[in-house]
């Protein structure tokens, strides 16, 4: 009975196949206070992602519309004359020799914000997205050890690492940090281990 009866407690969404930090609410109240936050966009949330460029400025934001994309319905567009504003900020933590860590901080959640900021905007694909990147593609630039580890991996390597907000009721602060799944930890330790 709290929020979506099919959905119970959900606030918010995580992409499929995006791992980290999600809020449930376990009551009405807080699930509304909670939907609140989300939509005047109170929430501190922080992702990390390995993405397929090696060169592009260290850190900046990305502010753009988005919107559903006109010729597929499986895929949001940036600077779509009628989307919603959203804007990221990214810093790049390490390059390796064919892609980079990133760190991202929304100030929106548009649906597939960071997949599309990274794509359209940095031409900076995370790595394995099958939608707004090329999978087969970034296997042949990775490090053999790395593209063998990846290659049945069906998802983007982004992670969404960090959530905090003020609880709605009892007003105390609250932070939430998710360690990366085997899988992208995996990666990272592979690729270091080409440098």
């Amino acid at each position: 009975g709290v929020g979506d009866q099919k959905r119970p407690g959900i606030v918010h969404r995580l992409d499929k196949g995006t791992s980290g930090v999600m809020v449930v609410a376990k009551n009405q109240k807080c699930h509304e206070g909670l939907v609140l936050l989300f939509s005047t966009h109170d929430i501190q949330r922080e992702y990390q992602a390995i993405v397929m460029k090696t060169r592009m400025a260290q850190a900046g934001p990305i502010e753009t519309t988005i919107g559903r994309h006109p010729q597929n319905r499986l895929k949001q567009k940036a600077n779509i004359p009628k989307g919603k504003r959203a804007k990221t900020f990214y810093r790049v933590t390490e390059t390796f020799e064919s892609c980079s860590q990133v760190i991202c901080t929304l100030e929106t959640g548009r649906t597939h914000q960071i997949r599309v900021h990274m794509s359209e905007m940095l031409k900076a694909p995370i790595c394995m997205d099958p939608i707004y990147g090329n999978p087969k593609d970034h296997l042949k630039r990775l490090p053999a050890k790395v593209a063998a580890h990846l290659k049945d991996y069906p998802h983007p390597l982004l992670h969404a690492r960090k959530l905090g907000f003020i609880h709605p009721i009892t007003k105390e602060e609250l932070l939430f940090e998710a360690e990366p799944p085997g899988v992208y930890a995996r990666t990272l330790e592979l690729l270091k281990d080409q440098l």
